[in-house]
């Protein structure tokens, strides 16, 4: 069972998510040309932990991206760091949200059963 996020992880969520989408598409869209998004921020609790669930439109070149956003952590850590005023500043780890994966899966089943009707 999930617990319910604080008003805190949700504020500080929704602040990184703008933050680091201005700083990806700064930063890394150019050098990669590939459309990269921030779907969603996973923070816990004691908001020193950051998941950053991203959606790559180029699937060949998502392991690609998500090891290059990975290895400039620091650089991203340090952005934020200097636009917030956050006690602590969050580890932060970049993920391929499997979400979008499911999303299409479940897209796809029903456009099967769309078309065999």
């Amino acid at each position: 069972m999930k617990t319910q996020k604080s008003r805190r992880q949700k504020k500080v969520e929704s602040l990184l998510k703008d933050i680091l989408s201005g700083l990806i598409l700064e930063a890394v869209q150019d050098s990669h040309s590939s459309l990269i998004s921030i779907t969603r921020i996973e923070i816990g609790k004691d908001l020193l932990t950051a998941h950053i669930y991203v959606s790559v439109f180029d699937k060949s070149k998502q392991k690609e991206i998500i090891e290059f956003l990975n290895s400039k952590q620091n650089f991203f850590r340090k952005a934020v760091a200097s636009r917030t005023k956050l006690k602590y500043n969050p580890m932060l780890i970049f993920k391929v949200d499997p979400l979008q994966e499911y999303d299409d899966r479940v897209q796809k089943i029903l456009n099967k059963l769309d078309s065999n009707e």
